[in-house]
């Protein structure tokens, strides 16, 4: 498994994403879709942050799963979905 630029990561007004130190490490623009490349990099700038948050919300609340999933589909649901989405991001799925 690598690892990721460490957060947190910036998007600039020309939708170049930045980490701490900077650096880029990626690019949105495309002339043709200015629109989409606004969200793409702030989806992309924000991803360390939510990876973190995502991880620390089901670490926090991993009794509390053990408890609730076996009688509630729905959590089921997005416990699983949450452990597949740290794992993609993980590089690990």
């Amino acid at each position: 498994m690598s690892t990721h630029t460490p957060g947190p990561w910036t998007a600039d007004v020309q939708y170049i994403i930045r980490d701490s130190n900077g650096d880029e490490i990626a690019t949105c623009a495309i002339a043709a879709q200015l629109l989409s490349a606004r969200a793409n990099a702030s989806v992309i700038a924000a991803a360390p942050d939510m990876l973190a948050a995502l991880k620390g919300l089901l670490a926090q609340n991993l009794a509390l799963a053990h408890e609730i999933k076996s009688s509630d589909p729905l959590w089921c649901k997005w416990w699983d979905q949450a452990r597949a989405a740290i794992a993609k991001a993980e590089g690990v799925s």
